[in-house]
């Protein structure tokens, strides 16, 4: 599900890089199913739902992984 080479590892749906985080915030904002299957194609109910199941046991917050670009310090130029 994560592949550090994919999405900085941040889990993705087999094959695509389709986050689980992103699968549950558009079920949370109220999308269905049926509209993430039309959007992805190739990815089935199962793997949907196992998704959503994936972002619960680990919440966006606390995946180590989750944007590496915030921790990341940058040096501000002086003038």
């Amino acid at each position: 599900m994560a592949d550090p080479e994919i999405m900085g590892g941040t889990p993705c749906i087999a094959g695509t890089r389709l986050t689980v985080y992103a699968v549950a915030a558009r079920l949370d904002g109220g999308e269905a199913v049926a509209g993430l299957l039309d959007d992805y194609p190739q990815v089935t109910r199962e793997q949907i739902e196992a998704a959503v199941d994936g972002a619960a046991r680990v919440p966006f917050a606390e995946h180590e992984k989750a944007r590496p670009w915030r921790r990341a310090k940058v040096e501000t130029p002086v003038a």
